[in-house]
């Protein structure tokens, strides 16, 4: 269910910019220097590091269910992706469940997540802490192009084999033709 108010022909947003997920020293660095902005976090054990920064709204919580997650994203102008580069993670599964809930979406720029998305048509993306936070500054003021990057990006995660359903039975299929 998008978060549209008939009345007022708008999104209803009661967040500026959101991040889900679990807390780490890199993560805190970047949440920590956007403290300016009206930011929500979500995951588990950011009350510590982010509870220095009386501007920065977290889920006391911790952890929150899938459907509070996509919530979460609907009720977000702008969903961070921040990668756990410590996994050596190129993409995740944020990559595909913001833009599946039609949310608008920031991730961090690597090669890999270019395979699957359009950058700036389907998913924005950024490579330094600067260069997100003129990104954020841009979208939060630009509706219309926030919003056709979210449909877009939601039109290409329906439209395309990147359901867990579809990787699974790709990767079976790999198995059973390696035998």
């Amino acid at each position: 269910m998008l978060n549209w108010n008939k009345n007022l022909g708008i999104f209803n947003f009661l967040n500026e910019v959101s991040f889900i997920g679990a807390t780490s020293e890199r993560r805190l660095g970047i949440i920590s220097s956007l403290k300016d902005y009206n930011l929500y976090i979500a995951g588990s054990n950011w009350e510590k590091g982010v509870s220095a920064f009386k501007e920065i709204r977290f889920n006391k919580a911790g952890y929150v269910n899938k459907n509070k997650m996509l919530n979460i994203f609907q009720e977000t102008k702008i969903n961070l992706n921040i990668l756990t580069v410590e996994n050596r993670d190129k993409t995740n599964l944020r990559n595909f469940e913001i833009p599946a809930t039609c949310s608008f979406q920031i991730a961090e720029r690597n090669e890999t997540i270019i395979e699957y998305f359009l950058e700036d048509k389907e998913i924005v993306l950024y490579d330094s802490i600067e260069e997100l936070k003129e990104k954020i500054e841009f979208y939060k003021r630009s509706d219309s192009i926030r919003n056709k990057i979210a449909l877009n990006g939601y039109l290409r995660t329906i439209n395309s084999d990147y359901s867990l359903k579809s990787r699974l039975k790709r990767i079976i299929k790999l198995f059973e033709f390696s035998k």
